[in-house]
C-alpha cells in the first residue's frame, strides 16, 4: 500500500474518520456508497455527502486536488475493507458499507 502517493492527493485521516463515523454514529447501520464526481452533487445520507460535508471532522472535502476531490466512496472504503474494519457489499449498482 503505497500511502506516499494516497498522502498526495487526500488526507489520511480520511481512514480513520470514515471508519468511526460508520461505527459510532451510523452503528450497525448499511449505509449507501454514493459515489459521485466532485462537479455532482451526492445523495443524501450516502458517504459520499459525508465526505464532502461541513460536518465531518475535516469540515469539507477529504480531497485535496481541486476537480479530483470526488468519487471519496469508490476509493477509501475498499481500503477499510482490505484492512478488515468494514464489510461491503459488491453489487451492480447501490453499493452499501458497514462497520464491523
Amino acid at each position: 500500500l503505497a500511502l506516499r502517493n494516497i498522502n498526495s492527493s487526500i488526507r489520511l485521516a480520511a481512514l480513520k474518520d470514515l471508519y468511526y463515523w460508520l461505527k459510532i454514529t451510523k452503528a450497525g447501520q448499511q449505509i449507501l456508497l454514493g459515489t459521485k464526481n466532485e462537479q455532482e452533487t451526492p445523495d443524501p445520507g450516502t458517504v459520499e455527502e459525508w465526505a464532502r460535508s461541513a460536518n465531518n471532522p475535516v469540515s469539507g472535502y477529504y480531497g485535496l486536488t481541486i476537480g479530483l476531490r470526488g468519487r471519496f466512496a469508490t476509493f477509501i472504503p475498499p481500503i477499510l475493507e482490505h484492512l478488515g474494519f468494514v464489510q461491503l457489499t459488491h453489487n451492480t449498482k447501490n453499493n452499501t458499507i458497514a462497520a464491523l
